[in-house]
């Protein structure tokens, strides 16, 4: 495993197949913790078993993420099971940048 990516934490959606699983398993191999997302529920769960197998950090979320209320409720998930181990790198900027995406998307600006 690389540590290129160590010390992050990585929201991958569509993970459950395909590009959002390769994506999710090459972030695992550079060190990423992983929140592995997809509305196929079982199968984001399988990733993250994967992962968990090949030494890496990650957790499943079952979660349509063009449903702001789902969406929500994963990042919190996300949150309070990444946050005991991951040391928060969130930056004024990077807090403003989501605060205005949340804004835009409750407005029906996507």
């Amino acid at each position: 495993m690389s540590e290129k990516l160590s010390g992050t934490t990585a929201i991958v959606t569509g993970a459950a197949g395909g590009i959002g699983a390769a994506t999710a398993k090459r972030f695992a191999r550079e060190g990423a913790a992983l929140v592995v997302t997809d509305k196929d529920g079982p199968g984001a769960h399988r990733v993250a078993g994967e992962i968990a197998a090949e030494g890496g950090r990650a957790i499943a979320c079952r979660a349509d993420v063009c449903d702001l209320v789902q969406l929500e409720a994963m990042l919190a998930a996300a949150k309070r099971a990444l946050a005991a181990s991951t040391s928060s790198s969130t930056t004024p900027d990077r807090a403003r940048r989501r605060t205005s995406w949340r804004r835009r998307w409750r407005h029906g600006r996507r």
